[in-house]
């Protein structure tokens, strides 16, 4: 009980913070705000509902939320349902909820900026049931007990000023002695006693507590129309009479004695119904109680898809038109299944106007659309739907062989103001499927094998790719308008990028390096890494070495200082990052060392990698220095 009235508190806290936030309006200066019943008194007899409104009185104050706590005696009355229909709230911090064990009503809701400002706002609408009475008139109250109103005033200022309470007078139901004559007629059974009838005080013990294992919820719709129906037989029931009515309060005329604890109907018509039920004791009839359920087995009409832009077949999102009917149950929402794709769900509200699909590219889809009722009967309806692609580019110019360094050149047309995304494969691999992006003008580098371009007034377009590995490449278009259509890719071209003799030697330091990086990775911060690098220093100097050697044979024999430079721009990172990471190792010793003194290996190595760092920048160095 506790832990739940503090997870009331918290959510009605949240609920306050969410006030504060958006709401924008002037502080509350009164605080003239009520919470009321409407209506406040009335008269009931005995297994009769009634139902009560519970509304707000905001004083002029716009607000934004409101909380209510209520207390009634379930030895008197009971809670049927509560309805939020109509209700000023459109959130709930705490969903209405009632006990009729323990006789209470609980309530947390609220409304978005800019709030509710009235004298009558809906919250609830709470049915209860006359469950026993004396057998003098007497009377039962409903309270609310605490509550809170929150102006929309940007600090969730509290305006409550009064609390209301309804009093309702119960009085007895009158019974017929004798038995009741079978009949078809389904109206109520009449309250005034024939002369020479008793007249019996009913127990509230000898109330039937009707269950449905098929058909659980009275609000909703099922398509099983073998409905069961089950109930507990207390002790000193000696009969249970039942008849099934279109309408509640029927008088049950159909006795099973002695009881009976379940009951299953078969092959029910549609639409709404009621079971009523009532038990009998040596005191006399209890009070009826009706158990409302709900049948449709009918699926909804038939109904056709219709394309309305059939003038427009590069559209890739196709206007759709469809609408079913259910005249028991009601349509409750629509499905969409286009080719091999997930269902999508559809507001009902979305029938019978323009439905643009999702988009798709160029081809042909199945198209299906199930219309669902409200007790899940369903019709399908089916189209097919063909995408034609825009209009593909058409490369016109292209570079058949460049050099590794240089820049690829394609040209071509396409319609005018579409953008292009030129796309490549390596080496006869497949081709992939290429998804435009768009830009907003210029040549714009997309990833490792895209580029993509607008087009001119004219429809020319041009890209230059660069940095591209030695290889064998296809190189083709796809061309994409302001509606993202697009269109099958372009005849494809051949070029060739040749590598030369500093690729080689750049992808042979690459790969070292990323065999290094691998490595740290899996022995980082062990001894075993100290080792790997006195190992991999060998091998990255040796690389190094050979580089310049030849770098310097080749400026001897050809004067190209460009190799040099370009040797110097590609390595110089790799090999401060290498410098990098031996001089962390250096800390670590260091840190070490602050510790504890070190011991001879660990000032061996600590010795070893500071003449391999030295080494490696006198190497940088006058590699830098031969610029």
């Amino acid at each position: 009980m506790n832990s739940s009235r503090y997870f009331k508190k918290f959510f009605f806290g949240v609920l306050i913070t969410l006030v504060f936030i958006f709401s924008f309006n002037n502080i509350a200066e009164a605080q003239n705000g009520s919470l009321y019943f409407s209506p406040s008194s009335g008269t009931v007899s005995t297994g009769q509902s009634f139902s009560i409104v519970i509304r707000v009185n905001t004083g002029g104050t716009a607000i934004n939320a409101a909380e209510g706590s209520i207390v009634f005696d379930p030895a008197k009355i009971i809670v049927s349902s509560i309805s939020k229909s109509g209700s000023i709230f459109t959130f709930w911090a705490e969903e209405p909820k009632f006990s009729n064990a323990e006789g209470t009503i609980g309530f947390a809701g609220g409304v978005p900026s800019p709030g509710y400002s009235g004298s009558n706002g809906l919250l609830l609408t709470v049915t209860f049931k006359a469950n026993t009475a004396t057998t003098i008139r007497g009377s039962t109250e409903i309270n609310l007990v605490s509550g809170g109103i929150l102006a929309n005033d940007g600090y969730g200022t509290n305006i409550l000023s009064s609390l209301g309470k309804a009093t309702y007078v119960t009085s007895p139901s009158t019974v017929v002695s004798t038995p009741i004559p079978i009949s078809t007629s389904t109206a109520p059974k009449s309250s005034t006693p024939t002369p020479g009838e008793l007249e019996v005080t009913v127990p509230a013990s000898n109330q039937v507590n009707i269950t449905s294992p098929t058909h659980p919820d009275g609000t909703k719709w099922y398509s099983n129309n073998n409905p069961l129906f089950k109930w507990d037989v207390p002790s000193g029931v000696s009969e249970v009479a039942l008849v099934l009515s279109r309408r509640s309060n029927s008088a049950p005329f159909v006795n099973y004695s002695p009881p009976i604890s379940e009951k299953l109907l078969d092959d029910l018509d549609e639409g709404e119904w009621y079971l009523n039920a009532q038990f009998k004791t040596v005191a006399g009839l209890g009070p009826v109680t009706s158990f409302k359920f709900n049948i449709d087995t009918q699926s909804p009409d038939n109904f056709d898809i219709v394309r309305l832009d059939t003038d427009d077949p590069t559209n890739p999102r196709p206007e759709l038109l469809f609408k079913s009917s259910d005249a028991v149950s009601g349509i409750d929402r629509y499905e969409m299944k286009i080719g091999n794709n997930e269902w999508l769900k559809i507001d009902n509200s979305l029938a019978g106007q323009v439905y643009a699909i999702p988009l798709q590219k160029y081809g042909s889809y199945p198209v299906e659309v199930k219309a669902i009722d409200k007790a899940g009967n369903s019709t399908s309806a089916k189209l097919s739907v063909r995408i034609e692609p825009i209009r593909s580019p058409i490369i016109k110019e292209f570079t058949k062989e460049v050099k590794n360094g240089q820049p690829l050149i394609v040209k071509g047309t396409a319609e005018p103001g579409t953008k292009v995304v030129v796309g490549w494969v390596r080496n006869n691999a497949e081709f992939i499927e290429i998804t435009p992006y768009a830009q907003a003008q210029g040549i714009v580098k997309i990833d490792d094998n895209h580029f993509t371009t607008t087009t001119t007034t004219t429809g020319d377009w041009f890209v230059a790719i660069d940095g591209l590995p030695s290889g064998k490449y296809k190189v083709f278009a796809v061309a994409q308008n302001d509606r993202l259509a697009i269109s099958e890719p372009s005849d494809s071209v051949e070029t060739i990028v040749r590598a030369g003799f500093i690729d080689f030697f750049l992808k042979l330091f690459d790969y070292i390096f990323k065999i290094f990086d691998r490595l740290v990775n899996v022995v980082s911060m062990s001894w075993l890494f100290i080792a790997f690098i006195l190992v991999l220093i060998g091998l990255i100097l040796t690389v190094i070495e050979l580089v310049r050697i030849k770098a310097g044979k080749w400026l001897k024999q050809a004067g190209d200082f460009l190799v040099l430079k370009m040797i110097r721009r590609k390595s110089a990172k790799k090999v401060e990052h290498i410098i990098k990471d031996m001089q962390e190792e250096l800390k670590f010793l260091n840190h070490i060392a602050k510790r504890r003194p070190l011991s001879t290996e660990e000032k061996y190595l600590k010795s070893r990698i500071s003449s391999y760092v030295k080494m490696l920048r006198y190497i940088d160095e006058k590699v830098d220095d031969s610029k």
